[in-house]
């Protein structure tokens, strides 16, 4: 039953770090998600633009703009059904500054495949 966890779900994977994202993907698709994948916050912009995304998982700290500035575009754009989870390895922004700009889940390095996985099935309860 596990592997039909997120089965019509769409998740958007962002991160500079290939081998990260394609880990966190994998997991995904084996629990049903249909999963895009981005290495920038600009790619990521142009998907959610053209895909209808329900969950966001995006690396905090990247090259150019980051995923401060893409919870900030989810939430300019007033996609009220695409949640989004930050992944810090830095204190860039504390997980009460990350709240309080709207962030529905906040995950720090070093994580456990097993921790974004209920975090990303409780944002998508809600």
């Amino acid at each position: 039953m596990s592997d039909i966890l997120f089965l019509s779900k769409t998740i958007l994977i962002v991160d500079d770090e290939i081998d990260l994202r394609e880990i966190i993907a994998s997991e995904f698709e084996y629990l049903g998600a249909k999963v895009y994948l981005a290495n920038s916050v600009h790619i990521a912009k142009v998907i959610l633009s053209q895909e209808k995304i329900d969950l966001v998982i995006s690396d905090i700290r990247m090259p150019g703009e980051t995923g401060i500035d893409l919870l900030d575009f989810v939430k300019n754009q007033k996609m009220l059904n695409t949640s989004v989870i930050l992944i810090s390895g830095f204190s860039d922004i504390s997980i009460d500054e990350a709240f309080s700009k709207g962030v529905d889940g906040y995950i720090s390095k070093p994580f456990q495949l097993d921790e974004i996985i209920e975090t990303a099935w409780k944002c998508l309860q809600n």
